[in-house]
């Protein structure tokens, strides 16, 4: 949205993921395997300008995962293959200084608030 003269423009998405799982290790479950997996996800978000120099950026992420684990339990009964947890949300925020010269400088939050 820099340099276009717009306040505010929603974004949405739809598109892969891919889950790599590189550590599968539990204290219940000994033997324990995760398989790597492709998934669903959508994305929805907004930009608002909030001055000339300065933009507020928040999406949200919803990813659908089939991952699958199987191992033994502590009684060495076989478990598994079975989902191995809720797919994940995420919410991202980001406030811009925007450079007149080189475009959006993203600032984290404990930045934006210390600086005024």
């Amino acid at each position: 949205m820099a340099g276009s003269g717009a306040l505010f423009a929603p974004m949405e998405g739809v598109g892969a993921a891919y889950a790599i799982i590189l550590n599968d290790f539990d204290g219940s479950v000994s033997g324990l395997h995760v398989h790597n997996n492709w998934g669903l996800a959508l994305q929805a978000g907004i930009e608002y300008r909030l001055s000339r120099r300065w933009e507020l950026f928040v999406d949200y992420k919803r990813l659908w995962l089939d991952v699958k684990a199987e191992g033994f339990l502590a009684n060495e009964r076989r478990c598994g293959p079975r989902d191995a947890g809720p797919s994940p949300d995420f919410v991202r925020r980001q406030v811009s200084f925007l450079d007149p010269v080189g475009g959006a400088a993203p600032m984290n939050e404990a930045q934006a608030t210390s600086d005024g």
